[in-house]
């Protein structure tokens, strides 16, 4: 238990390393327009103008709306003068295939997380399609650069997190965070992700996280990289200043769509 405290605290320690480098890595920054609109705080709001009892659509539980806010703007200002250039710099030294095989590596690296999740929520059919693709794409696919198990149709990727199996064992959401970095979440759903991650680094079937310290530390440069390259939003190009509620909303409905069906 200690052995895997003290490495999980190794890779948090790592994590912030990695942000640090990041920030004073010296990228040029795009012109991009992300600048959240301005606009005057309405002088009435719907619990002024109807029932109190009465819930809307946009309701949300959001204790922590001020800093959620503040850490909104962070997460913008980050993705625009580190994010987005370090993803223009990593199109700029990769070919499409490059990047293509690299995202399929890291997918199966997460895959042992989706599994064990399956099997935690009793969903034994999601957990023989992700061992399949585990050793298909680590064997055949060459530990997973490419995705062979996708050729077979019946064989997609599945959808198993932490957050819900906290879901599936009766944990409520919890209030509505945003994360540094990640993004929006809920108390369950944060403790989900780091959940996900301590998994991943403490399974490690390809032994990537045993490697020399410089070599972990480009190994999850990269895999941040892969991510934001993978996420085709950006901040603030609605162009709405009630672009963070809708954000709110979007993820409170998908979260709860995947884990009720």
């Amino acid at each position: 238990m200690l052995t895997i405290l003290t490495k999980s605290f190794k890779y948090t320690m790592m994590i912030v390393c990695i942000n640090f480098i990041l920030i004073n890595s010296g990228c040029a920054i795009p012109e991009i327009n992300n600048t959240e609109p301005s606009h005057t705080k309405p002088k009435y709001s719907l619990s002024t103008m109807a029932d109190p009892n009465e819930t809307f659509v946009i309701d949300a539980y959001d204790p922590w709306e001020r800093y959620n806010r503040s850490m909104y703007k962070f997460n913008a200002n980050f993705d625009r003068k580190i994010y987005l250039p370090a993803v223009s710099l990593y199109h700029s030294v990769t070919t499409p295939p490059m990047r293509e095989g690299i995202h399929n590596a890291f997918n199966n690296l997460s895959e042992v997380s989706i599994l064990i999740n399956a099997l935690l929520q009793g969903n034994f059919e999601s957990s023989w399609i992700t061992t399949q693709r585990i050793v298909i794409n680590s064997t055949i696919g060459i530990l997973g650069i490419f995705d062979a198990a996708n050729e077979d149709h019946e064989l997609i990727r599945q959808s198993h997190d932490l957050g819900q199996t906290l879901a599936h064992y009766g944990a409520k959401p919890g209030p509505f965070m945003i994360l540094p970095l990640f993004g929006p979440s809920t108390l369950r759903d944060a403790i989900g992700i780091a959940g996900d991650y301590m998994i991943i680094l403490n399974v490690d079937p390809a032994g990537l996280y045993e490697q020399d310290i410089l070599i972990q530390y480009s190994i999850e440069i990269l895999n941040c990289i892969d991510l934001r390259d993978n996420i085709n939003l950006e901040y603030y190009q609605t162009q709405s200043p009630f672009e963070y509620d809708m954000v709110r909303f979007i993820y409170l409905k998908a979260r709860k769509y995947r884990t009720t069906k």
